[in-house]
């Protein structure tokens, strides 16, 4: 299994998933970049399927709250489950002992590229 934690994914994230897929290492990785993990579904599902590997996006800050509202759905309500939409607001307040932003650079880049 390849964790793979470094971003910008839109950047940096398809050779990964195209090494795993080639050696058949299944892969993870924490992106909240929407367009890369649609990206990478689209042009590769059928070859990790071919190949039995598993390639998971998303495992990370930006997904749990909507996921965790997800299961609890599933768990309360009576009836099947067809979509569920979720939205997600998050922020950063405060400074740095440096005076600078406590975003990560990386995330930052990655909120740039995707807008």
């Amino acid at each position: 299994v390849v964790a793979n934690t470094c971003g910008p994914y839109r950047f940096f994230g398809e050779q990964v998933v195209q090494a795993c897929i080639k050696s058949g290492a299944h892969y993870v990785d924490i992106s909240g970049e929407p367009k890369f993990i649609e990206t990478m579904q689209f042009k590769y599902n059928k070859e990790a399927e071919e190949k039995g590997v598993y390639i998971i996006s998303a495992c990370g800050l930006d997904s749990i709250p909507s996921d965790m509202g997800t299961v609890f759905v599933e768990k309360n309500f009576n009836g099947v489950v067809n979509s569920i939409e979720t939205y997600i607001e998050s922020f950063y307040t405060g400074e740095d002992q440096n005076g600078g932003g406590l975003i990560n650079f990386g995330t930052y880049e990655s909120l740039v590229e995707e807008l």
